[in-house]
């Protein structure tokens, strides 16, 4: 009758509790902790493979991926084309600058240039004294430095307008990759809390279970043993414990049910049948 004697087992002791299935909790828990996430510009979601590998999948809302595609044909356009080095800013930047200055100084040289020659010549000077020659040599030199300086400055003014444009050039080049970077943090996702609720809880809950069932286990233990002693007072015995009894248990301070000896203390019930 194994199917009455283990009820009888049950109900002495209590069920024995079944070990959980720690690796299906970990799933659950691996799952709960990997929530499909949506925020109005992208959703997150991870996907597990007939091989139980995880795969996290990140897509911007059809709005948004639209934006993104548009993006990068042009950045594909601008990576064909590349962008100017400001060369051709930089002369236009010179010609312009010394243009400037030929049209503003130009005729005051000429008005000082004829000047000086009609005073050396009004003073009684004569075009091959040495006067003359070093009067008008002068203001030549005066004139020349004046022209070379404009030239310098129009030269930097050349570079800073290249360095300028070469810039806004390269600026507008990578804009839209900067766009589609912009575009990619929106998809961060709010932190998910990793938890280990349902594995503590199981671990717990198997624990509280366990501890019941032996507790069960030590209080019937002691019952049978205080049994024993009053049998063995009552009838004589040695109060050492029972030999044979409650079905033939051989053991000093032992009994038997149907035959299998059981020792006070054991943590596993008697087994009947």
């Amino acid at each position: 009758m194994p199917g009455l004697l283990g009820g009888v087992n049950d109900l002495l002791f209590g069920k024995q509790p079944s070990i959980p299935d720690f690796n299906g909790i970990a799933n659950q828990q691996l799952q709960a902790n990997r929530p499909d996430q949506n925020t109005p510009y992208g959703s997150r979601q991870w996907v597990k493979d007939a091989n139980g590998n995880w795969t996290q999948n990140t897509s911007f809302s059809p709005e948004m991926q639209g934006a993104n595609n548009s993006l990068m044909t042009q950045w594909g356009q601008n990576a064909a084309n590349g962008y100017g080095n400001g060369e051709d800013a930089r002369n236009q930047s010179i010609d312009a600058s010394w243009g400037q200055f030929q049209r503003m100084n130009d005729p005051l040289f000429e008005q000082q240039q004829t000047k000086a020659r009609s005073d050396l010549l009004n003073s009684g000077a004569d075009a091959g004294d040495s006067i003359y020659g070093t009067q008008m040599g002068n203001l030549n030199d005066q004139q020349n430095k004046m022209r070379l300086n404009a030239q310098d400055q129009a030269v930097a003014a050349g570079d800073r307008a290249q360095g300028q444009t070469f810039n806004q050039n390269r600026q507008a080049w990578m804009d839209p990759l900067n766009a589609m970077q912009g575009m990619n943090s929106l998809l961060t996702m709010p932190g998910v809390p990793q938890t280990n609720d349902l594995m503590q809880g199981a671990q717990q809950q198997f624990g509280a279970e366990t501890g019941q069932y032996n507790q069960n286990l030590q209080n019937i233990t002691g019952l049978i043993n205080g049994g024993t002693a009053i049998a063995g007072a009552v009838g004589g015995m040695p109060s050492s414990g029972m030999t044979g009894g409650f079905g033939g248990g051989s053991t000093p301070g032992s009994f038997a049910y149907g035959g299998s000896p059981y020792s006070p203390g054991q943590l596993q019930p008697p087994k009947f049948g």
